[in-house]
C-alpha cells in the first residue's frame, strides 16, 4: 500500500505528532533554560539534576513518538521501508535530531567526569546538543509545511 500525499495531509495521527512533538520541544528549550538558571544559582553540579531530567525526557520521548509513527506507517505499507512514508525527509531529521542530544548528553556526563564542569555553554558535548536540537526543530517545521491542521485543532 503505498500512502499518497493527500492521505499525509489528513492524517490524523501525524498532527497529533507535530503538536506534541512541538510542545516537547518547547519543553526541552525551557528546560535548557531551567539548566542555565540552575548552574547561575550556584547548585551543586552533578549529571543528574531536575532540569537534565526534564530536557532528555523530552528529547527521549519526542525520538519516541518520530519513532512511533514511521514504525506504524511501515505497518500500513505492509513492510519496513521509510523512504516510502511522504516527508520522510522532516521524520528522519527530527528522529536523528533526537538521537543526536540522547548521544550528547551520555558524551556530557562522560565529559563533566573526565574534564570537570563547564564554565560556559560552548563546550563539545553542548554543542553537539545544540546541533541535535536544530535538526529535531528543521524536521518537524518541514512536517509542519507538509500538512493543513485547520480543523483538527
Amino acid at each position: 500500500m503505498k500512502i499518497d500525499a493527500m492521505t499525509f495531509r489528513n492524517d490524523l495521527m501525524l498532527k497529533l505528532l507535530l503538536i506534541s512533538g512541538t510542545i516537547l520541544l518547547y519543553l526541552g528549550v525551557a528546560a535548557a533554560y531551567f539548566d542555565e538558571w540552575w548552574h547561575a544559582d550556584q547548585r551543586v553540579e552533578t549529571f543528574f539534576t531536575l532540569p537534565h531530567a526534564v530536557l532528555y525526557a523530552s528529547i527521549f520521548l519526542n525520538g519516541m513518538l518520530v519513532l512511533s509513527y514511521v514504525l506504524l506507517q511501515c505497518n500500513k505499507i505492509g513492510r519496513f521501508a521509510p523512504a516510502r512514508i511522504p516527508g520522510s525527509s522532516g521524520l528522519a531529521l527530527a528522529g536523528t535530531g533526537s538521537l543526536f542530544q540522547l548521544c550528547a548528553g551520555l558524551f556530557d556526563m562522560v565529559y563533566h567526569d573526565l574534564v570537570g564542569f563547564d564554565v560556559s555553554i560552548w563546550s563539545p558535548p553542548h554543542l553537539l546538543a545544540i546541533f541535535g536540537g536544530v535538526l529535531s526543530a528543521v524536521g518537524f517545521a518541514g512536517l509542519w509545511q507538509k500538512v493543513s491542521i485547520i480543523g483538527y485543532i
